[in-house]
């Protein structure tokens, strides 16, 4: 077992900020990219602008009297300056990329390591909180014992919370059956996965990821974790998931920000039924279920139903 010399009740509020710390930075990248976006598609409305003004003095020189001197020279100057326009234009736009492809480089790593580091902070006191609550757990029945007790259940340490208030998933004394919280659209809830019961499952090993390969799901996991699930409770969809995809070259990659969004929030998402004893029952997604337990998740976003 880890050591912590401090206050175990502190490590709730902990938990807690960590994770608004995280919406917060993903929030900032989504800005970003939202940001570097709209510049671009400024300049390059400019330039189209440009490049249609040049076209018109263009048109009007071929539709001058070849005679007539001076209307020429005027169209002439016209098409000159129109030229000039447009290609100062271009050069403006090549700085303009050349800043936003600098900005991205710089702050979109730093934010995103960041967000990394905030959920690996926030998953490791959950870690720590869970060996403090056994450790309480295992001190009061070894009183119940030693006083001739039965060992009655033990509740445990408060679960450290949610900014919304709600219990935060995956603690060893939070109870099956407790309101889960929501992310994303829809009846879509992060749920504790040692609730998730997949004993049906076939999915034993990587030879049974046939439909898409196991590394894909991996890394689509991975994306979810670290990226997804923090842009999802800052407000973002499939629209900023696509953005995403373009900015980083991962349109139509297998585990592409969209593809992984739709497997978790579309209409393949993972799909659970919660039973009377507040455990659920897989409806879909079993392959996604199995690696995420053999990766250690602690809560996985699912489409949850109630059994009939």
């Amino acid at each position: 077992m880890s050591r912590f010399a401090g206050d175990p009740d502190q490590l709730p509020p902990v938990g807690a900020a960590l994770l608004r710390y995280g919406e917060q930075l993903a929030r900032h990248r989504l800005a970003v990219e939202r940001g570097c976006a709209d510049v671009s598609r400024a300049a390059d409305a400019v330039v189209v602008r440009l490049e249609g003004r040049l076209r018109a003095a263009e048109a009007r020189l071929a539709a001058v009297d070849p005679e007539d001197d001076g209307a020429l020279a005027v169209a002439r100057r016209e098409v000159e300056l129109a030229t000039t326009n447009r290609d100062t234009g271009l050069e403006q736009r090549r700085r303009i990329e050349r800043t936003v492809a600098d900005l991205r480089a710089r702050t979109g790593p730093r934010l995103l390591g960041a967000i990394r580091t905030a959920e690996q902070g926030r998953v490791r006191i959950l870690a720590l909180w869970r060996q403090v609550d056994r450790a309480v757990a295992a001190f009061e029945a070894a009183v119940s014992r030693c006083l001739g007790r039965a060992t009655s259940p033990v509740g445990g340490l408060p679960a450290p919370a949610t900014p919304s208030g709600a219990a935060m998933p995956g603690t060893t004394g939070a109870a099956a059956g407790a309101p889960l919280p929501s992310i994303g659209p829809g009846k879509h809830r992060l749920v504790p996965v040692e609730f998730i019961d997949d004993s049906d499952s076939g999915v034993r090993s990587a030879a049974d990821f046939r439909k898409v390969e196991m590394r894909v799901v991996r890394e689509g996991l991975r994306k979810l974790q670290a990226e997804i699930i923090p842009a999802v409770r800052s407000g973002a969809g499939l629209a900023e998931m696509r953005e995403l995809d373009a900015r980083a070259g991962l349109t139509g990659a297998p585990a592409s920000y969209e593809r992984t969004y739709e497997a978790f929030f579309g209409d393949t998402a993972v799909k659970l039924s919660r039973g009377a004893d507040g455990r659920y029952t897989v409806r879909n997604g079993y392959h996604r279920i199995w690696l995420a337990k053999q990766a250690g998740f602690d809560t996985l976003p699912a489409d949850v139903g109630e059994d009939r």
